[in-house]
Order: C-alpha cells, then structure tokens, then sequence
C-alpha cells in the first residue's frame, strides 16, 4: 500500500457574517439553523503524481438555500498531500474524497468554532463527517455510464 503524508494544511478562505440584531430575535435552537450547510470538495494532482492539493470547505445555508438569518460562512482549506507513488486512478480517486478530506475536516470545524467565539457566540460545531457515506452517495448521484450494445 502507497504511503501518503500530510505536507501541509492552509486556510485558503474565510469568509463570515453574523447578524447580532437577529440573534437576540432567534429562539436558543439558532445554532440548528446556522448548522445547515454545504460541503465543497475538489483535488488536483501535480504532474509527477508526487503530491495531491485537496480543497474541503463548507459553507452555511439554510434549508431552503438561502442565507442563513443567523450567521453566513464560507471556510475553504487546503491540505497538501505526498505521495510516495503514482497511483491508480480509482485509488487516487478514493483518497481525494474519503481519506485527505477526513484528515483536512477538523481544521474547518475548529476554525469555525474560533469564528463564532470571537464574534461572542457560543462555539458553532459542525457535526464530524463520515466521508465514506458521503463519497457513496456522491457515486450514486453520477449518472451511469451508458453500457456499449453488443452487435
């Protein structure tokens, strides 16, 4: 099995709004609504297949997709990934989704929390991600590859 390590993790960005007026309109269950949001997950490999740059982020929506009335984030990361070999593409493939995401995740969750305590709120924990469930029903959701009729 090819090793990887960890290189680097970077904040590419950080972007936040909180709404201190609707706060004190919200019931205490306002964390529920700022706690709805979307995962962006993207990689690319350098030329050599030496070293893997994963993207995570996550940024808030509300239920309907539209802002949320709370607070409005969008935190991007990028963890930077050596690798010892080429590998396969499908192996590529289920490290960029599943493992480098896993590892980058705690750095956007604990970066978050440290937002909304400098903005005087409690700390706003994103749930911890199963990123093998993910990356399955991401596969499920591509449309199937159109089979070749045999003559």
């Amino acid at each position: 099995m090819p090793k990887i390590s960890l290189e680097s993790v970077a904040l590419q960005k950080s972007v936040f709004g909180a709404d201190i007026q609707a706060a004190g309109k919200l019931p205490d269950a306002s964390n529920e609504i700022a706690c709805n949001f979307d995962i962006e997950l993207a990689h690319q490999v350098d030329t050599t297949q030496k070293h893997l740059n994963v993207l995570l982020g996550a940024k808030s929506r509300t239920e309907k997709g539209e802002p949320s009335p709370l607070f409005e984030y969008h935190i991007v990361f990028e963890g930077r990934f050596a690798l010892d070999e080429p590998l396969a593409k499908d192996d590529l493939e289920r490290l960029a989704s599943i493992n480098c995401p896993a590892i980058i995740w705690p750095f956007v969750r604990q970066h978050l929390a440290d937002l909304t305590v400098k903005a005087g709120f409690s700390p706003l924990l994103l749930p911890v991600i199963n990123f093998v469930a993910l990356s399955q029903k991401a596969s499920s959701l591509k449309p199937a590859r159109k089979k070749a009729k045999k003559a």
